[in-house]
């Protein structure tokens, strides 16, 4: 999940993204930390057809929808990923279901919606946290054991649509169902 802020009067166009990670530890010792939850993420910026690139070659389908937000929102928004971007702000304590690239995304449009998106997702859904990411991983026997068995009881509980936006597709369905979408289009299919 990410951002792409246009702006035509100033002729700027680029994505923020915070699933960008440092692996200059070394691959075994980033993935050590990572079994034992300690995951640094940051906060990125590029231009869109360098993010495309990326998800291209990694064979990812890539949706963009338009949000729709009014000037007021947008600048509420805006000041908000200026302050992200300051050095002492980019890098966060990433949490697979609690804070990360998707519930960024999320926390951020809430405060430039007053809170409206919390307020109106409150319902509890069916799933757990462990539900969602067993059916996320399905095709992937090997990481959904592990997960499986990595994953505490705290997230073997009911959430409600607000938590399970922590998924790319929730955040993106419960965006749709409150008619915060338009202009949705496939930007890259696989």
């Amino acid at each position: 999940t990410a951002l792409r802020m246009v702006d035509e009067n100033s002729d700027t166009d680029i994505v923020f993204n915070w699933g960008l990670f440092d692996t200059s530890v070394g691959y075994l010792r980033f993935g050590a930390n990572f079994a034992r939850g300690v995951m640094e993420y940051q906060l990125g910026v590029s231009p869109p057809h360098w993010e495309l690139s990326r998800y291209q070659g990694e064979a990812r389908t890539v949706w963009q929808d338009r949000i729709t937000l009014t000037n007021a929102q947008k600048l509420q928004l805006y000041q908000r990923l200026s302050w992200n971007l300051r050095p002492e702000n980019i890098v966060y304590s990433y949490d697979y279901f609690f804070d990360n690239c998707t519930t960024r995304v999320r926390d951020y449009l809430n405060e430039a919606l007053i809170g409206t998106l919390a307020d109106r997702s409150q319902t509890l859904v069916p799933e757990t946290f462990r539900d969602e990411v067993q059916a996320h991983y399905a095709s992937l026997p090997l990481i959904a054991l592990s997960l499986d068995v990595l994953m505490n009881e705290r997230i073997d509980r009911q959430m409600s649509q607000w938590e399970q936006m922590f998924l790319p597709a929730s955040l993106r369905d419960q965006l749709g169902r409150l008619g915060l979408l338009t202009d949705t289009e496939v930007v890259a299919q696989f």
